[in-house]
């Protein structure tokens, strides 16, 4: 009996042992639940746990920018990926003829893009624009690639234009020859419109356009090259719109017979030689601030010239420049000036009276020849000129101002006077 009580006292004990292992298994585990480790995302409060608060991942966005390349501006497009810009976003530019957004703004890309567009990353856009010029018109791109020059015209129309741009980049040229016309081809242009972005006209670029009957310089223009409006026989207007230009070449407006007027910008400083040689009927000439040379033979010709004004100060007469000037009948010669150039004055039979500066040091051999009105010829320094006699230098006494205007128009009209 006592055997028997002692194997239940025993197997109760071992029972209640095994139940207190479980219990304190089962706490451990609780713990572990809670402390996270061990389980997939673990460290993750609620991580790839079902029903775990994990915040949903970032939506992917792509921005659509437009350069609208001169037109209206069209505001950047913000879109979550997978999403489309539903239509070709409005924009204009003058009457310029919109032709669609490119990839690149040369448009090397062909052909325009689709719309609904899906950008598959951030994006820039560019527009095209066709604008309006005349047919016939060869434009092409620049060395530099960043520009256009128009090279040659082989239209018919009278009244021409130049666009501003092309292929969305600036026109700033108008090569050599591009609209030049032999002199028995038939030539059509009357009027020609040139576009603000214009900084340069190259050498012969309208010589012999004998329809043409005025120009308008942009004033970004730089350079009007040789010979550029030679021989435009019914040119009656040039204007110059700003003060951006530098030089006017040589023969420039050659033979425009009938022009008028002219007036050279302050911004000159180079005007060419022939520059308006047999321009018959300029009557009125005015040189701007920085004109210090009149060239060769500039105003050569110019039967019917009245009036020049000089407001800089000219240090050179050169060659020519007024010979056979025939209704010239004054010349304001202003200190400063230090040369006059042999036949500059020659054949001016209506210039009746000259002063001559103190700052005077050279006059050239028969500058004042054929001068038959020349009655009154002052010298704000009469005092050590001398003439040339076979590489001798002669003194030459100066007396009254009649008396000067003999000596220089006849006695000694032959030979180089000097100081």
């Amino acid at each position: 009996m006592k055997h028997k009580k002692l194997l239940l006292t025993i197997a109760l004990c071992v029972l209640i042992g095994a139940l207190a292992c479980c219990l304190a298994a089962c706490d451990q585990g609780a713990d572990t639940l809670q402390n996270g480790a061990d389980v997939p995302g673990g460290n993750d409060p609620g991580g790839n746990i079902p029903g775990g608060d994990d915040p949903a991942p970032p939506m992917r966005t792509f921005t659509v920018t437009f350069e609208t390349l001169g037109g209206t501006p069209v505001d950047a497009v913000e879109l979550p990926a997978g999403t489309a810009v539903g239509s070709s976003p409005y924009t204009a530019m003058g009457d310029c003829v919109f032709e669609g957004w490119y990839l690149s703004p040369g448009y090397e890309d062909g052909t325009a893009v689709e719309f609904p567009f899906e950008p598959t990353s951030d994006v820039t856009l560019y527009a095209r624009w066709n604008e309006h010029y005349t047919e016939g018109l060869d434009i092409r791109l620049a060395d530099s690639g960043t520009e256009y020059i128009v090279v040659h015209y082989t239209g018919t129309e009278d009244d021409v234009v130049v666009p501003a741009s092309y292929f969305g980049l600036p026109v700033t040229g108008i090569g050599d020859y591009a609209f030049a016309k032999d002199i028995f081809e038939e030539t059509y242009i009357r009027t020609i419109a040139l576009p603000e972005t214009l900084v340069a006209i190259g050498a012969n670029a309208f010589d012999g356009c004998k329809n043409l009957s005025a120009i308008s310089i942009p004033a970004a223009v730089r350079t009007i090259g040789d010979e550029a409006f030679g021989g435009c026989a019914a040119l009656n207007s040039v204007e110059f719109a700003g003060e951006e230009i530098a030089t006017i070449g040589n023969r420039a407006f050659e033979n425009c017979t009938t022009l008028a007027q002219i007036v050279i910008p302050d911004s000159v400083y180079s005007l060419g030689a022939y520059a308006f040689y047999y321009c018959i009927s300029l009557a009125d000439v005015t040189l701007g601030e920085q004109v210090s040379v009149i060239q060769k033979e500039t105003f050569r010709g110019c039967r019917n010239l009245e009036s020049v004004t000089v407001k800089g100060t000219v240090t050179a007469i050169y060659n020519s420049a007024f010979q056979d000037c025939s209704s010239l009948s004054a010349f304001e010669m202003k200190e400063g000036l230090l040369q006059i150039w042999p036949s500059a004055f020659e054949n001016c039979t209506s210039l009746t009276q000259v002063e001559l500066p103190a700052s005077l040091s050279e006059i050239g051999e028969k500058a004042f020849v054929g001068c038959s009105a020349l009655s009154y010829v002052s010298f704000a320094d009469p005092n050590g000129w001398m003439r040339d006699v076979i590489y001798e230098g002669k003194p030459i006494t100066l007396g009254t101002p009649e008396e000067n205007a003999v000596l220089l128009t006849d006695t000694y009209r032959n030979y180089y006077w000097h100081k």
